[in-house]
């Protein structure tokens, strides 16, 4: 188990800014939804930042996708998981503690 770091865990440039990995928005999914091992570890990291509230815009500029990949990425966990919209993408990542 890795010890939180002082500046709340992530480290941060000289700018203050902070630096992720793909590896800091990624963790797989709970046995509550059976078929959420079929997700690619991208489409997990992206139902994640989904689940923060952020737009397709928004995940592109962080991830640096373009808006339409952003979309694809989103609707395949959709229809993979039985999810209607995003905001069951944010229930589904809230009860699974992503």
């Amino acid at each position: 188990m890795r010890r939180p770091r002082r500046n709340g865990g992530h480290s941060a440039d000289s700018r203050g800014l902070r630096r992720t990995s793909p590896a800091d928005h990624v963790s797989r999914a709970p046995a509550a939804f059976p078929r959420a091992d079929q997700l690619k570890d991208r489409e997990i990291q992206i139902m994640r930042l989904v689940a923060k509230g952020l737009s397709n815009a928004e995940i592109g500029s962080e991830l640096c996708l373009s808006e339409s990949t952003v979309k694809t990425y989103v609707s395949r966990p959709l229809t993979t998981l039985e999810l209607r919209d995003r905001v069951q993408i944010a229930v589904m990542a809230y009860e699974s503690d992503w």
